[in-house]
């Protein structure tokens, strides 16, 4: 048996991309505004790292027994075995 590669592509020849310098002020030229998004991250900066009324909910939840309702619960738990039933073995 007699391999011979082929290394004639015959009538195609090969592509070449010439990169054209960049165009000043053209495609490239940033003309954005971003008056809003100051005005957002100035108000970002405003804003308390923790809400004390919502630190003092939480700690009202964590003290009641009954909280989250039995029913919930129940809920979540059946919610979670049937995606474990449907999830594959991990082995």
């Amino acid at each position: 048996m007699q391999v011979s590669p082929n290394n004639n592509t015959g009538p195609v020849i090969r592509a070449y991309w010439k990169a054209s310098p960049p165009v000043p002020g053209g495609h490239g030229a940033d003309t954005a505004q971003f008056d809003r998004a100051t005005a957002l991250n100035r108000s970002l900066a405003d804003t308390p790292g923790v809400r004390p009324g919502e630190v003092e909910r939480a700690r009202e939840l964590i003290g009641n027994v009954s909280y989250p309702p039995a029913e919930t619960i129940k809920r979540i738990a059946s919610l979670l075995a049937v995606n474990i039933k449907d999830a594959p073995a991990d082995t």
